[in-house]
């Protein structure tokens, strides 16, 4: 149902954050492969998640840190901001 609309800006969350393999996750498929379709129609993307989510088990992996503008959480660090920016996007 989405794959037609164009999006100025998209806010997603995520189950999980694994930043060691670059991995944004999702329990469920279709959960996951809307995220997926709403990322690539949008001109600009930002994922949302507060700490917790970092490292956190999910089983549907349906983007990359680089498939966002900007990831923005709730308490950023030097070294997580390291962490982002090394896979390729912004952290605020």
């Amino acid at each position: 149902m989405v794959e037609p609309i164009r999006f100025d800006k998209a806010f997603i969350g995520a189950l999980s954050i694994d930043l060691e393999n670059d991995a944004i996750t999702t329990f469920e498929v279709d959960d996951g492969l809307l995220k997926k379709r709403v990322i690539a129609n949008s001109a600009r993307s930002y994922l949302v998640a507060d700490v917790r989510k970092l490292n956190a088990d999910g089983t549907y992996v349906y983007a990359r840190m680089e498939d966002f503008d900007a990831f923005i959480t709730d308490r950023p660090t030097p070294t997580l901001r390291k962490q982002v920016e090394a896979l390729g996007t912004k952290l605020v």
